[in-house]
């Protein structure tokens, strides 16, 4: 199963920031490092932005914002830090799956080159305040098959991090 290193302080982030919003999905960006074929290490993340629109089943993020984030944290850190997917919530659920809706955004994210993101992760916030659980999700690499369908995913482990890469 692949693993993704995740500190419980940036957990805590997300949380406020779906907390904030319930009961209206929220989200944002993961940014880091790809350790190898499966592992990952989560350093940053990045909120929806001041003209995010939220909804109660769907979110829209402020796209200038966070390019512009994501920019600077990859200027920041020397290249070192890196776009690895979206994080969000599921307001009120009882489970992390992704829905069809979200396998389609990680099928947008392999298809755009500029995001150099070939097998994105997303990590889904499910629950309500007090009681959220991460799940988080790996898109397959080649599995997007003619027609472009949504990619396939796999399940991945969280593993508590420190403020550096494991292995670095």
């Amino acid at each position: 199963m692949s693993v993704v290193h995740f500190s419980l302080s940036l957990c805590h982030v997300c949380e406020h920031e779906v907390t904030r919003m319930f009961p209206l999905e929220s989200g944002g960006v993961l940014m880091g490092r790809r350790m190898g074929k499966d592992q990952w290490h989560v350093d940053h993340v990045i909120g929806p932005g001041p003209a995010a629109r939220h909804e109660r089943y769907r979110f829209s993020p402020d796209l200038d914002y966070q390019l512009e984030e994501i920019a600077r944290r990859f200027t920041d850190t020397h290249g070192q830090s890196t776009y690895l997917g979206d994080w969000h919530s599921h307001p009120k659920a009882r489970h992390g799956r992704l829905s069809y809706l979200d396998r389609r955004a990680l099928g947008k994210i392999m298809d755009a080159p500029e995001a150099q993101c070939f097998a994105p992760l997303m990590m889904v916030l499910w629950g309500e305040p007090a009681a959220w659980t991460p799940t988080i999700w790996r898109a397959l690499e080649g599995s997007r098959g003619l027609f472009a369908r949504p990619p396939k995913v796999a399940p991945c482990r969280f593993a508590e991090s420190g403020a550096t890469p494991p292995n670095s």
